[in-house]
């Protein structure tokens, strides 16, 4: 099938009609597309969007918002990245292993801070974390849990969870936080 105005070729094998609000059939509302997942919510009056009438001043209620987030695939994706690269560089110092982990970090969070992500970024910190701690117990075998978050992680302001390098450093080097990032936070 192919759409002439805009001369795109839809595979039909991949394409799928599907309703953002209501399941339909065994599917779930919504879909994803481009690492986004796209899925409208119903809400109450004072949540809803209007339409606007040319005869009414107001418009009518939607009775709905449409919410994007990042996709589950596009998150196991970025999760599976960050692991491979602390896979990769598990003998090599926490200054290499921060600087080849910021990049992917920060690119990732810059394409989905501006959708609703705090969610997906509180969550991806969080198994971060323990992918970290496992790094550090892989390098200090003789050495429990406590002995590693305190040796890797720092308390820098109000949070007790920074992966940084070491205290003595003036500008220690830090592993950048998704929550960090500008993100929404509708949900």
């Amino acid at each position: 099938m192919v759409v002439s105005y805009c001369r795109i070729d839809v595979e039909p094998s991949k394409t799928r009609i599907t309703h953002t609000l209501d399941g339909y059939k065994e599917e779930k509302p919504g879909f994803d597309l481009l690492g986004f997942h796209i899925q409208q919510h119903t809400v109450g009056k004072y949540q809803s969007g209007r339409v606007k009438d040319k005869k009414e001043g107001k418009g009518r209620l939607l009775g709905f918002k449409t919410i994007i987030t990042p996709s589950k695939e596009s998150q196991k994706r970025h999760y599976k990245k960050v692991a491979e690269t602390i896979e990769k560089y598990k003998g090599q110092s926490q200054t290499i292993l921060i600087s080849k982990l910021n990049p992917i970090i920060k690119g990732w969070c810059n394409y989905f801070s501006t959708v609703i992500s705090r969610k997906a970024f509180g969550r991806l910190y969080h198994l971060i974390v323990w992918k970290l701690i496992k790094w550090g117990i892989k390098r200090h075998r003789n050495k429990g849990k406590k002995w590693v978050y305190l040796k890797y992680f720092r308390k820098i302001g109000n949070d007790n969870w920074t992966f940084a390098t070491n205290r003595e450093d003036n500008n220690p080097i830090i592993l950048l936080k998704h929550l960090n990032f500008p993100h929404t936070n509708l949900l």
